[in-house]
């Protein structure tokens, strides 16, 4: 279930952290920020975030950021009210983080 390579503050090192990691680039980000995710946290967010439209045979592309990554860039936003273009490099590009959001509230999951 949970796949993608992020060195996390709170477990063993490596441990994984999307069920979609294969799929997309390693990334290493430090848990770093009050606002990121816990372990505990991520079991219970991945499975309810919706599969990707190429996951299904729908078309699309891969996924190329890590899903906790992204929710970890939102949780951040939300906690410090920045603006999106001001995310820190550690984070996946401002604009992604948002079109993931955007297609996540669309579905209803916010």
């Amino acid at each position: 279930m949970l796949s993608c390579l992020i060195a996390p503050r709170d477990t063993a090192r490596g441990a994984r952290c999307c069920r979609l990691a294969s799929f997309h680039r390693s990334t290493r980000r430090s848990r770093r920020y009050p606002s990121d995710t816990t372990d505990a946290q991520w079991a219970v967010i991945d499975p309810l975030l919706p599969d990707p439209a190429w996951l299904r045979g729908q078309g699309g592309r891969r996924e190329t950021h890590c899903r906790r990554a992204i929710v970890d860039a939102i949780f951040y936003l939300v906690d410090n009210g920045i603006k999106w273009r001001a995310l820190p490099m550690d984070f996946p590009p401002g604009s992604t983080v948002y079109n993931y959001f955007a297609a996540w509230e669309a579905a209803g999951l916010t």
